[in-house]
């Protein structure tokens, strides 16, 4: 969705500026439905460290874990609302992604590429508090699951995804 190394980018080809969107979107079958899925892959473990750097000199250790949580939790929020604005406007012109996307639920996953089983599972309250933040600010029709996955859990997904049923 949001170009970047050599990719296209659905932003600019639909005629909108560089607003933050999500990496991906792909439609899978949930619960035996179609959703819209969202994809950001990104080097959490390594923002975590940076921002952990920049406010080094906060003292209260518990304080300083909340704060640079909510800064990752509010940099993918917005990730995710830029992705719903692109798809919005991508299908107000063009009826093909329209038809595509929808009506359907949107699920959100936030793939940490830098990131092993045990990240994921110890990062587990950012993809909780992803979850209750939009589906409190948007409509529960809208916003379904939301997932923190490494990249072999993504692969692994995704080839499930593809098996024939």
């Amino acid at each position: 969705m949001d170009g970047g190394r050599n990719k296209p980018d659905m932003r600019t080809d639909i005629g909108l500026g560089t607003c933050h969107c999500c990496d991906y979107f792909k439609i899978r079958i949930r619960d035996q439905e179609e959703v819209v899925v969202l994809i950001e892959e990104t080097q959490l473990m390594e923002t975590l460290k940076n921002y952990k750097e920049e406010y080094d000199t906060m003292v209260d250790e518990k304080k300083k874990k909340e704060f640079l949580s909510r800064r990752v939790i509010d940099a993918n929020i917005l990730k995710v609302y830029g992705s719903l604005f692109t798809l919005c406007h991508g299908a107000a012109k063009y009826k093909e992604l329209s038809d595509l996307v929808a009506g359907k639920k949107h699920d959100f996953w936030l793939v940490a590429s830098d990131g092993d089983e045990h990240d994921a599972s110890a990062d587990e309250d950012i993809s909780k508090q992803i979850s209750q933040d939009l589906q409190s600010m948007l409509h529960k029709d809208l916003i379904g699951e939301v997932e923190l996955l490494t990249t072999s859990q993504l692969k692994s997904v995704l080839s499930n995804d593809a098996a024939p049923s």
